[in-house]
């Protein structure tokens, strides 16, 4: 029997944690992310990435950070 969450079973309330954040605090770093939402960095990383493929945040490479903001429509 495995421990904790389900794999690919995302809670909402961290999802709209994470994108609330993301939302407020253009250009947030993944550790920034983790620390200020009080999660571990690779759940962090996890959130962003179920965000991004959801189309919701974008990021970008700045040297060795990923750098994330909200995803703008057209």
């Amino acid at each position: 029997m495995s421990r904790g969450r389900k794999p690919g079973y995302f809670y909402e309330y961290i999802l709209n944690d994470v994108f609330i954040f993301v939302s407020n605090c253009p250009g947030a770093s993944i550790n920034e992310v983790a620390e200020k939402c009080g999660i571990g960095w690779s759940t962090a990383k996890s959130y962003l990435e179920k965000l991004e493929q959801d189309e919701k945040i974008t990021h970008r490479e700045l040297g060795k950070n990923r750098k994330v903001f909200q995803r703008i429509e057209k």
